[in-house]
């Protein structure tokens, strides 16, 4: 997970890097290896566009906001609409920080419920769109699907998928493939990868 903190505020900025220790693995599970940016919609004009221009790569959105006309902004229900994205109002303590996780864990749920496997023909099914795999991105999206939320060690998807052995950095390479084949069924970012722990399906 990478992480920039920018509200214009510095007692907040600071409340929230001192807390990360609470909080670093929820929002990993959501962002997986993708960029978490938190932001204020008061800062100087000069910083709002530097920070906008990383909404392009970012997988989780929050928001402090000192003006209610911020959840009238264009900004907020692009970013309500197509991220796990959450608004706090301004000052922010650790329980309104505890709120927005809880609405983030909500709003990533519902990409769960519509993920379906056809192994007959190697397709993985999102609603009406569909996907066809190779054999091994098959078998890799099987075990993250079986294991849903929860990191799965490198070490056990390589046993299962190359029983005989993998060379070089071929599970890697599968799961950007895999990565990006499901874009379009669940959004960039949907498998993430935790240090030290293995890769998770969101």
């Amino acid at each position: 997970m990478q992480l920039h903190i920018q509200t214009g505020d510095r007692h907040t900025d600071a409340l929230l890097t001192a807390a990360l220790p609470l909080w670093e693995a929820r929002l990993s599970l959501l962002a997986g290896d993708g960029l978490v940016l938190v932001m204020g919609d008061s800062l100087p004009e000069s910083d709002r566009l530097s920070v906008e221009q990383m909404l392009e790569d970012a997988a989780v959105v929050l928001v402090t906001y000192r003006s209610e006309t911020w959840l009238t902004d264009p900004l907020h229900r692009r970013l309500s609409e197509t991220l796990p994205y959450a608004a706090l109002p301004w000052p922010v303590s650790l329980a309104d920080w505890e709120k927005a996780l809880l609405h983030l864990d909500r709003s990533a749920a519902p990409k769960q419920a519509s993920l379906r496997l056809i192994p007959e023909e190697n397709l993985v099914r999102c609603g009406q769109q569909s996907v066809r795999l190779t054999d091994r991105e098959f078998r890799l999206l099987s075990l993250l699907l079986e294991n849903r939320g929860q990191a799965v060690p490198k070490t056990v998807l390589t046993a299962a998928v190359w029983p005989d052995g993998v060379e070089g950095n071929a599970c890697e390479v599968h799961m950007t493939h895999l990565r990006r084949k499901l874009i379009p069924l669940l959004g960039d970012g949907a498998i993430g990868s935790i240090r030290g722990k293995g890769y998770i399906l969101r």
